[in-house]
């Protein structure tokens, strides 16, 4: 049986048609700014969860050197989708961390004892006939991240512009 070649493109599409239902992104590049710099290859998907909650996650695909761990971030909030902007007072959760092969923790969080902040803005959530009632939504995510306990150098902020399709609006 002969060896199949596939394109990086070819196979993109492919892992890209196996995403669940309601969450389905494209590739993006993310910003680190503050006392860790650099950027990362990420990609965000936008789905409900099984409360019928909306969920925004950023998962990063790469990360700068010196970085040991990295969840750019993941948002819960209740619906629906709306052309707006989502800061931390309106999560019912939120969480995003990065920790550096210095040993430096950085993080942001809600609910009690909550850090840091998150806001979500979305700029344009249009359907699309030819995606079967699906909608491409598209925005930007930055996150603010504070230092832990015993950890110094200031905070990390992240930056994410993206383009996702999704049925979250249906």
């Amino acid at each position: 049986m002969p060896v199949r070649h596939l394109s990086i493109a070819s196979l993109l599409a492919v892992l890209l048609a196996s995403a669940p239902a309601g969450a389905r992104g494209e590739p993006c590049v993310g910003t680190l700014s503050g006392a860790v710099q650099g950027t990362f290859d990420c990609q965000v998907t936008l789905g409900k969860g099984g409360d019928g909650a909306i969920v925004f996650a950023v998962t990063a695909a790469s990360s700068p050197a010196g970085i040991r761990s990295f969840a750019p971030g993941t948002l819960t909030f209740r619906g629906p989708l709306k052309v707006q902007s989502y800061s931390w007072r309106d999560m019912t959760q939120g969480k995003a961390s990065l920790s550096t092969a210095g040993g430096a923790v950085f993080s942001a969080a809600t609910g009690q004892g909550g850090k840091g902040e998150a806001q979500l803005t979305v700029d344009e959530a249009e359907r699309y006939a030819q995606l079967r009632g699906r909608h491409v939504v598209k925005g930007s995510y930055r996150a603010r991240l504070v230092p832990e306990q015993g950890s110094k150098g200031g905070e990390v902020v992240v930056d994410v512009d993206f383009t996702v399709t999704s049925d979250v609006l249906d």
